[in-house]
């Protein structure tokens, strides 16, 4: 009996042997035979500029990309693989192959000319100014004409907001603590007024300017340590000037330093009281890198807000699985504290967009912004959340249209944010209590000029 087992065995084990030695030697035999078949240079030549005759630029895609596996590179198959990605609308996947075609040959015009609208196409602004340079003017006068303008894009924005807070007004009149002496605030309604200009400094640097004016009606509870409480509406002016330099020393990868000044003033018509005005300096720096179909970044941000030092860091990861600005998706996460003193608090915020063309002339772009945030700076799109309510829950619905044949491009938004009022004590406004929530609507329009 043992000896029929290990016959068994023995019978097995040369079973599982021989399966082996034909895996090998088929393995061996298949990659024989595809090396046999690599295509010579002639072929490769012959067959992608038969498709690149056909327009066939899915298959050229396809061959180009075993030609290269195999080892086959030189300047035409670049060239056409590059053109066949641009015909597609592919235009971040078209930049590395312009990039090394031009590596064969670096005085190319239209690999140089379609390379900077690669760039252009894809958002990628300050490359293509940069490389808009390297274009000789006799070659092609009208890219000089192009970027001869020094103002890049202009424009104006316009937005209002009004707010559901005649119950939240009950709720935080209701607050019978009058030990403490602080304020609590809820938005009546705002009128902001943004207008922006970005210009070039040489051929390497885009300047981005912003003026933003905000005119609010706030509701007003105030409290002192006497056993008084204040209850008004109270307007509010703001004036917040931004700037900031995007500059790209290499392919790619781009620093934008910034700097915002904001100044406030709270008029107060008892003359007893004077007029509450202050101002304040904020610093900002983002580093960013462009890749194939990726964008990824980092951010910091400082300042003093509501007399709270904030320090602010993120993560900026933007997808363009189309490889164009026709489909994205971005994730922004920052990491804040606020400081008050001695005393700390820190919160993780996080914000989700994805954007997609409708239409040839007509872009939409949604995002939702979680969870609270108060004295916070959005990188994302400039704006800075700087009230003494706090923003629970922002949801953005914004939509370009562009008009064909023109310059010119309209912009029509809507936002809805569930605000939270919170009361904020004088000597520490960290310190916040009586939460009451309440909603608001921002409708925005405005027309945009780009170069």
């Amino acid at each position: 009996m043992m000896k029929t087992n290990n016959t068994k065995r023995m019978n097995l084990w040369r079973l599982m042997l021989s399966m082996l030695i034909i895996l090998t030697v088929s393995i061996t035999h298949i990659n024989g035979q595809a090396k046999g078949q690599k295509k010579t240079f002639q072929e490769v030549d012959a067959s992608t500029y038969s498709l690149y005759m056909k327009g066939d630029w899915h298959a050229l895609i396809q061959e180009g990309a075993t030609a290269l596996q195999s080892g086959t590179d030189y300047f035409y198959l670049r060239m056409r693989i590059a053109y066949a990605y641009f015909k597609l609308g592919r235009y971040r996947n078209a930049i590395p192959h312009y990039k090394k075609a031009l590596e064969f040959n670096s005085h190319d015009v239209d690999a140089q000319y379609f390379l900077m609208l690669c760039y252009e196409y894809t958002g990628r602004n300050n490359e293509a100014l940069k490389f808009s340079s390297k274009i000789p003017e006799k070659a092609l006068p009208n890219v000089a004409n192009k970027f001869n303008n020094d103002i890049l894009k202009a424009g104006i924005l316009y937005s209002y907001a009004i707010a559901n807070n005649n119950k939240a007004k009950k709720e935080i009149a209701s607050n019978d603590d009058l030990s403490t002496y602080g304020i609590q605030k809820a938005t009546n309604n705002l009128h902001n007024t943004n207008a922006f200009l970005s210009h070039k400094l040489g051929r390497s640097i885009i300047v981005n300017h912003s003026v933003e004016y905000m005119n609010k009606s706030d509701y007003d509870y105030l409290t002192g340590g006497g056993g008084f409480k204040v209850t008004r509406d109270q307007p509010m002016h703001q004036w917040l000037y931004g700037l900031n330099m995007q500059i790209t020393p290499k392919g790619g990868f781009s620093i934008i330093p910034g700097i915002n000044y904001l100044n406030i003033k709270v008029p107060f018509s008892d003359v007893s009281i004077s007029d509450f005005k202050t101002s304040t300096v904020l610093y900002s720096l983002r580093i960013q890198q462009e890749l194939t179909k990726f964008k990824v970044g980092t951010s910091l941000f400082s300042g003093e807000l509501n007399h709270i030092n904030i320090l602010q860091t993120g993560a900026h990861v933007t997808w363009y699985p189309k490889s164009n600005l026709n489909l994205y998706y971005a994730f922004d996460g920052y990491w804040q504290q606020q400081k008050h003193e001695e005393e700390k608090e820190s919160n993780f915020i996080h914000k989700h967009t994805i954007g997609f063309r409708m239409t040839d002339f007509w872009w939409t772009e949604t995002s939702v912004l979680l969870p609270e945030v108060i004295n916070f700076y959005d990188f994302s799109n400039g704006a800075l959340y700087n009230s003494l309510e706090g923003t629970k829950t922002a949801i953005n619905l914004t939509n370009l249209f562009i008009i064909k044949n023109t310059k010119l491009s309209f912009m029509a938004g809507a936002s809805f944010t569930k605000n939270i009022s919170k009361f904020v004590p004088s000597e520490n406004p960290l310190s916040t209590s009586n939460p009451v929530s309440y909603n608001k609507i921002i409708l925005t329009g405005g027309i945009i000029w780009k170069l």
